[in-house]
């Protein structure tokens, strides 16, 4: 019998860089003070307000990209989790030209937030490309994540929610060519800690 699973893809809250860049324009992603931007006090409150949702659909697996505004959006919003977060460079921001898509060290992601952090498909060197990802790339990688995490659900039999922690433009571009659960983006790209539900028939 096929059974359901529902996948909660989640854009962080805002960021330092996100307002610089509304502010000064395109430029304000290529400025280093913005390297690994942090949230802003508005994506705090962003991020707070998930809570709602996340507690109503209780995700039982919860992965994230390894930026530190995917970790402090999932640190606000998932009060109540206690299990190991799943952190995986493939769900990152495009890579190479803007800082602030560049990580911090792995080393260094244990500090940002107090959680049990699995850091298995986190490299060791630096996510960074000195040109920029192309569509295809970052496709790549995200059909790499996702069958990997069919894989997982087919062996976890008792998961029904997942929670996804992303980007802009890693959304936007994977849910819309990439990924073949492309409904999820009806035609729109996604705000600062939005959250869209995909479900699988498995």
């Amino acid at each position: 019998m096929r059974r359901t699973v529902s996948l909660y893809f989640i854009r962080h809250g805002q960021a330092l860089h996100n307002v610089a860049a509304e502010k000064y324009g395109e430029y304000a992603y290529f400025d280093p003070i913005y390297t690994d931007a942090n949230l802003t006090e508005m994506g705090i409150k962003q991020s707070v307000d998930l809570q709602f949702c996340l507690k109503k659909n209780n995700p039982d697996i919860v992965f994230s990209s390894s930026l530190r505004r995917c970790l402090q959006t999932l640190d606000h919003a998932l009060v109540d989790y206690n299990k190991e977060i799943m952190v995986d460079d493939r769900l990152a921001e495009r890579l190479g030209q803007h800082p602030c898509n560049k990580r911090s060290p792995r080393n260094l992601l244990n500090n940002i937030i107090n959680r049990k952090l699995n850091l298995n498909n986190v490299i060791n060197e630096n996510n960074w490309l000195s040109k920029r990802e192309t569509d295809d790339e970052m496709i790549e990688r995200a059909l790499d994540w996702y069958y990997d995490i069919l894989k997982y659900l087919e062996n976890n039999k008792n998961i029904k929610n997942v929670a996804v922690f992303s980007h802009y433009d890693f959304l936007t571009t994977v849910l819309s060519k990439g990924l073949p659960i492309s409904s999820a983006l009806n035609g729109r790209p996604f705000n600062n800690a939005e959250i869209r539900k995909i479900i699988l028939y498995l």
